[in-house]
């Protein structure tokens, strides 16, 4: 490609989307405390979003198409938006309920649900709703602990890139909400005063998944576009289920903790892996108090990759990340400083690019050293 009347080779532009929003909430709610811990609770919200401004950051300019220096385009013929002029809301008027019941001192119930109605002006004036319930059922086993079931239902309204970009990867306002479903179980025990484990197993269920879809037309391609969201339909089904644990203990003071995901299998709806997940995750956090010096340890485990057969892009590799958080609080000054330290050991995480077309992976961030102090006026 030219810019700047000279020729250059790259596999990536760099073209962003941005907005200003202007958002106006209110919401009324009504807990009747029917009986001891029990609550009904009944409540309305509304919500209105407006976009006032959509900068775009970029190095193309889309009339006349060609590569520029970077810099923001203002004007409504280098808009991201598919209409550039602004006049887009999107109206979301709720309702919810829940009710808690306790049978018995051993169980405890709860189920509820929520209806959203969706409106809008300009390319989202479009009218839909959606019903999402709920429920849970606890079981308080002496001397074993509590075990739980719950389900849950809920929706991911599109987003503004997804309905209304025009440029890069392209929007439609047709793409509506996806529906996931989660249903959970979980055994919790404090075994002392100091120690408590829980461990407890997941599936879910994405149905009319959004994705970005790069398998477009050379016309679209030939114009600009990289990709496009798209909904896979109610039919297609993505899938994940694993299971997880935690442990938390406190030794003079000392906290540790270690949380450890394990994804048992995903399915992206067409019988394959969902791309790059890490399907074994684990997270352990150490906080050491001395005096008027406090250390925090953490560090992040990320590994099994997923990868879909037929796939070019190289592997992405197991990694740690380990950061430090340290905290001085001198008993005779008014001063407090904060040192922090993340990627320690500087590791080097690499990503996969989004499109198949190139096999290049975008560098992962570094280390990065923080601090700051703080002045206590008394």
């Amino acid at each position: 490609m030219v810019r700047d009347n000279e020729t250059i080779k790259t596999p990536f532009l760099i073209d962003g989307q941005g907005a200003i929003s202007r958002t106006l909430e209110g919401e009324v709610q009504l807990t009747w405390n029917y009986a001891k811990n029990n609550n009904i609770i009944l409540g309305a919200n509304f919500s209105h979003d407006r976009i006032l401004d959509d900068p775009r950051p970029s190095e193309i300019k889309l009339s006349p198409f060609r590569v520029v220096e970077f810099r923001n385009f203002n004007d409504d013929e280098n808009s991201w938006l598919l209409d550039g002029d602004n006049n887009d809301t999107r109206t979301t008027l709720g309702y919810y309920g829940q009710i808690d019941y306790d049978p018995s001192p051993y169980f405890s119930l709860s189920a509820g649900a929520r209806l959203d109605i969706y409106s809008g002006t300009e390319l989202l004036d479009q009218d839909y709703t959606e019903f999402n319930p709920r429920a849970g059922i606890v079981y308080k086993a002496p001397g074993a602990g509590n075990f739980k079931l719950l389900y849950g239902k809920a929706t991911r309204v599109p987003n503004g890139f997804e309905a209304l970009s025009g440029v890069t990867i392209l929007g439609t306002p047709a793409n509506r909400p996806e529906r996931i479903q989660t249903l959970q179980a979980a055994w919790l025990r404090n075994w002392n005063r100091d120690l408590r484990t829980e461990f407890g197993g997941f599936y879910s269920v994405i149905s009319n998944h959004l994705i970005t879809d790069a398998n477009i037309s050379e016309s679209l391609k030939a114009r600009g576009y990289i990709g496009q969201f798209v909904n896979l339909g109610a039919a297609v089904k993505v899938k994940s289920q694993g299971f997880d644990g935690k442990m938390t203990l406190r030794l003079n003071k000392v906290d540790a903790a270690l949380n450890l995901t394990q994804i048992v299998s995903t399915d992206d709806g067409f019988d394959s892996a969902i791309a790059y997940i890490p399907k074994t995750m684990l997270n352990a956090n150490l906080n050491v108090p001395a005096d008027w010096l406090n250390v925090n340890l953490g560090a992040n485990y990320r590994g099994n990759f997923t990868q879909p057969a037929n796939d070019t892009r190289e592997p992405v590799k197991a990694y740690v990340l380990v950061n430090v958080t340290m905290l001085a609080q001198p008993k005779t000054s008014p001063l407090e400083f904060r040192l922090g330290v993340r990627n320690l050991f500087d590791t080097k995480v690499h990503a996969p690019s989004s499109s198949k077309d190139f096999t290049q992976h975008f560098p992962g961030r570094g280390l990065e050293v923080w601090g700051g102090a703080t002045y206590q006026f008394k």
